[in-house]
């Protein structure tokens, strides 16, 4: 009796914890349509993986699960890849993508991170939980010219998997799984899908005909599923980076003022060699076998803003 009045109450009651709706796109791409994606991970599994868990209330109730879980697969996806250990910042997306009390749409901030405004990391742009105003206040210039950074170098496709364990075990092979379900409800130790579709999370591995894993952005970050548990608008996230393009014009007018290198003053200090062939990092290491101050004297060495640093890269 216990059990069905708290399915009859999470089915009829259920909060929304920042997930909405979104309807059925003729122009998503249907799960295989990216011909050239890699096999990741044979066995489906990505907990080793993981990023550090962050909490989407913590205390103020941001709604923005939509962007946590996102953010999470990206940061997975450069771990596994790229071999580097990102944290990028929620509130950025979630503020750019436009989440408001109600929540938002997986398509929506999809659509917002790998079209028009990026990510920047958290330290560039860290959380503010104090109040709601404060954490989707307005973003200064300069920190929405940084997110333009990642679009450059990064290309981020996503396409619909159908929810049928099969389908869904197969597509775990290639990346994390972005998905929307109920949140939540559990017992023994296993959550069940009671109600609609409230909230969004990434699913990361499974133990066939058990459960499922579940990376989460509310407390335990990971969740077992039940293994019928019912998932709604599940993706996989395609993510690789771009061959840079260089402005080279920019980058002759700049050598033409005797300049050889130049140092972004808004991303920590990262500093390149000016060439005929574009922009050449080069490594703390490297840079410290350089006199920084006689290069700086012979104004040889410039600091640039990250708008000017965006007109180098096409």
């Amino acid at each position: 009796m216990k059990n069905l009045i708290a399915k009859i109450y999470y089915k009829f009651f259920t909060k929304n914890k920042g997930l909405l709706k979104e309807e059925y796109d003729e122009r998503d791409y249907k799960f295989g349509a990216v011909k050239k994606r890699k096999l990741l991970r044979e066995d489906g599994q990505w907990t080793t993986f993981l990023p550090k868990g962050e909490l989407q209330k913590n205390p103020l109730e941001t709604m923005a699960c939509v962007s946590f879980s996102l953010l999470n697969i990206i940061e997975i996806l450069n771990k596994l890849k790229f071999k580097a250990n990102k944290n990028y910042s929620d509130r950025f997306l979630a503020k750019c993508s436009g989440t408001n009390e109600y929540g938002n749409s997986m398509r929506e901030v999809l659509e917002t991170l790998r079209k028009y405004y990026g990510a920047v990391r958290e330290k560039q742009y860290a959380s503010e939980f104090s109040t709601w105003n404060k954490y989707y206040k307005a973003i200064p210039q300069n920190i929405l010219n940084m997110g333009q950074l990642w679009i450059k170098e990064y290309k981020l496709e996503y396409e619909s998997v159908n929810s049928n364990t099969n389908q869904m075990m197969n597509a775990l092979r290639f990346s994390p799984l972005y998905v929307g379900g109920f949140a939540w409800y559990r017992e023994n130790g296993i959550y069940q899908s009671y109600g609609r579709a409230n909230h969004c999370f990434v699913i990361v591995g499974y133990k066939q005909n058990e459960y499922w894993l579940a990376f989460d952005s509310y407390f335990p970050f990971v969740k077992k599923l039940a293994w019928d548990y019912k998932f709604s608008y599940v993706k996989s996230i395609f993510l690789e980076k771009k061959e840079k393009e260089y402005n080279q014009k920019a980058i002759n007018e700049l050598m033409n003022r005797n300049l050889k290198y130049i140092m972004t003053v808004e991303r920590a200090g990262e500093i390149f060699r000016l060439t005929d062939n574009g922009l050449e990092y080069i490594s703390p290491k490297e840079w410290n076998n350089i006199n920084v101050k006689r290069t700086a004297e012979e104004k040889q060495l410039i600091g640039i803003t990250t708008a000017l640093y965006n007109n180098l890269i096409k």
